[in-house]
């Protein structure tokens, strides 16, 4: 089978990685495969950069690089100029209207050299993608969509953090701030655009939890769809496994007299969909709480290393090699995943596959990765002692963690693999065929 696969970036956390890890899963079991990307940041084979504009791919590489290198003004400096040659889109968000001119999207199936029966789609916003694309291109191929967030149902943002305004046209919006951001509110001009587009295209929709396609049946999405399936994310469990504990520590030099808190995302600490500042709350609760030394490892942003009496914290950059993330996994004691909002984290199935229990908040698809007293624990969001008392209870109860560990670990394996959602997305592949043959 020929297959396109459509990604923001090659390489990053959540749904690069699951593209990416699809991708992949997808050339091992022998398909012809190639991966359209917006931002090419590897130089693996069979991936190819969509075309953009020359001046803003400079501009944009520049910023990258400068960023990477800790100098305070001139990213800046390249965004501005960058945004100088991408006046058609600039404009747009200066109006409120999310940006559309990617020219590139037009001759999507020529750039990747193939003659795909699929092409499928993963998140498409981020400033790469023609919305209106799925329009033409799905009259003439196969096309699937995988929802990594909310983005497809609502005028601008990617979760609406409770707001319903989504479902009858995002009238009034309070929440312009929330990214995507907007400068203005036209996030209802926006919502009626997206429906437009939706209701020219055929789309066969994926979600990877129940919760995410509750919310998608009841959004303007549903006007294009024309077939849907929950297909959980999977992880490598050949690379995400049980390790003995002792082993990993003495690797990441991590003394084993410690207890090893983890939590792991692009940006810990400034992500504004996790809730870095309960997890933080909750070590200053957990200190009156927990006899013993434990250190927590936030795994997605440097930072100064910090010490709450008995509870010291470090702050750990990004890693992108999903060996060493799997060291921090298997050294850990307690995963905890605090989110204001989320979908399907990744992390989450990572943790439970490398037989570590996790503490997550109450929110998105979170609750159907976890079986509450028996693999970890689902918590009321921003109630820190709460956390602090489940993560006491863990560390205090070395038999009970280690059972719920080995069962998380068992449960991964058989719901959350890799080879298992490769080959439900191949089968949804060929029926889908079947069914246009």
């Amino acid at each position: 089978m020929n297959i396109l696969n459509i990604s923001m970036a090659c390489r990053g956390g959540g749904a690069e990685k699951i593209a990416w890890d699809l991708f992949r899963g997808l050339e091992a079991e022998g398909h012809l495969v190639r991966l359209g990307v917006g931002f090419k940041n590897s130089d693996a084979p069979h991936v190819f950069e969509i075309k953009r504009n020359p001046w803003l791919k400079f501009w944009e590489q520049r910023r990258e690089r400068w960023l990477e290198e800790g100098l305070p003004v001139l990213p800046r400096v390249a965004h501005w100029l960058a945004q100088i040659g991408d006046v058609r889109n600039c404009t747009s968000q200066w109006f409120g209207r999310e940006p559309m001119h990617y020219p590139g999207c037009a001759n999507l199936v020529e750039q990747s050299g193939i003659d795909p029966q699929v092409v499928h789609f993963h998140n498409l916003h981020g400033g790469y993608f023609d919305l209106r694309a799925l329009q033409e291109l799905s009259g003439k191929k196969t096309v699937f969509v995988t929802l990594h967030d909310m983005w497809m149902l609502t005028g601008h943002c990617a979760h609406a953090f409770g707001c319903t305004k989504w479902q009858d046209g995002c009238a009034k919006c309070g929440s312009i701030g929330i990214y995507p951001s907007i400068k203005r509110d036209k996030a209802s001009r926006n919502w009626k655009r997206k429906r437009e587009i939706y209701r020219k295209s055929k789309l066969h929709l994926a979600t990877p939890c129940a919760w995410l396609m509750d919310h998608a049946k009841s959004s303007i999405l549903m006007e294009g769809v024309v077939s849907y399936r929950v297909i959980p994310n999977g992880v490598n469990t050949n690379i995400f496994k049980p390790m003995d504990v002792a082993a990993a520590r003495k690797i990441l030099n991590i003394p084993e007299n410690v207890a090893l808190l983890l939590f792991c995302g692009k940006y810990t600490k400034s992500n504004p969909w996790k809730d870095y500042a309960v997890l933080y709350r909750a070590m200053m609760c957990l200190k009156n709480k927990y006899g013993g030394q434990a250190l927590l490892v936030c795994l997605g942003e440097g930072g100064k290393p910090e010490q709450i009496g008995n509870i010291g914290i470090r702050h750990c950059d990004f890693e992108n090699d999903p060996a060493k993330v799997a060291l921090f996994y298997q050294a850990a004691d307690v995963y905890l995943h605090p989110a204001k909002a989320d979908t399907f984290p990744t992390t989450v199935i990572e943790a439970q596959a490398c037989g570590v229990p996790v503490i997550g908040s109450a929110v998105g698809g979170i609750p159907e990765q976890i079986a509450d007293g028996e693999t970890g624990f689902i918590m009321r969001s921003g109630d820190s002692d709460a956390w602090a008392e489940k993560i006491a209870w863990l560390l205090d109860h070395v038999e009970e963690r280690k059972k719920m560990g080995a069962l998380a670990a068992k449960r991964a394996a058989s719901m959350y693999s890799l080879s298992r959602m490769t080959n439900s997305y191949i089968d949804w592949y060929n029926d889908a065929l079947a069914g246009a043959a």
